[in-house]
């Protein structure tokens, strides 16, 4: 669920920096039928947790991790699924990376850490990615954390 209680602020940085030289990307530990399905206003097990959450559709872009689902007969998708947080040592979900325009890494957090006063409520999140980003923008931007 702590993925799920980021959209909304994903969303939000998707919108503010819809005009600039930024690319908002986010990598789900799923298949693509998964996240298809998960916007989707068709009945289905995920736009079902979606809605029943609350929970707002993506408006960024999304790569599904898995190519297809693990043959564990459960459907669920298996440790070998880490084609691409593999490449970046991801531990845990949500991890957020930020990579310069360079291509250097330029900051990285994992963990989703809501108001303190009202953890339940995804909307007051701010992890100060803004901040960050403001600052790679900026002419020789180079945070760096």
């Amino acid at each position: 669920l702590p993925c799920m209680k980021e959209i909304s602020y994903l969303n939000e940085l998707q919108k503010k920096y819809e005009n600039e030289d930024l690319v908002l990307l986010s990598i789900a530990p799923h298949v693509a039928q998964d996240l298809i399905d998960f916007n989707s206003d068709s009945v289905n097990i995920y736009s079902s947790i979606r809605k029943y959450l609350a929970q707002a559709k993506i408006e960024y872009e999304i790569i599904a991790e898995c190519e297809e689902r693990s043959v564990t007969g459960t459907g669920r998708i298996g440790p070998d699924c880490k084609r691409i947080s593999g490449l970046f040592n991801v531990q845990g979900f949500p991890t957020t990376v930020i990579i310069n325009k360079d291509g250097v890494v330029a900051y990285t957090t994992t963990g989703f850490a809501a108001n303190l006063d009202n953890p339940e409520n995804g909307k007051d999140y701010n992890p100060g990615l803004s901040e960050i980003i403001d600052g790679l923008l900026m002419p020789n931007g180079d945070t760096e954390k």
